[in-house]
């Protein structure tokens, strides 16, 4: 069975433990889906993270039609995935 891993990520914010960790058990997931979202300073890691997941899919825009911008981010990453189960961090 292959799983995905789908992730919602502020582009302005890190997670040191999550990204190791996602690199540690690597082996146990298909794809690792990280959608960037909004941000609330000038900072920006997409670069850094892209650079340091493994084989990571980043989702760095979406369509978005003004409503629920969670709703929109992750049906873009379920077109992205071809796992046979999703699992949502």
């Amino acid at each position: 069975m292959k799983i995905d891993i789908v992730i919602c990520q502020p582009r302005d914010v890190l997670y040191p433990w999550f990204m190791r960790k996602m690199n540690e058990e690597r082996h146990r997931f298909g794809k690792v889906i990280v959608i960037m979202t909004q941000q609330a300073t000038e900072h920006n890691f997409t670069n850094y993270i892209k650079a340091n997941i493994k084989d990571v899919t980043v989702i760095e825009e979406f369509p978005y039609d003004g409503k629920d911008w969670r709703d929109s981010a992750i049906n873009e990453a379920l077109r992205q995935s071809d796992g046979d189960r999703v699992l949502f961090l």
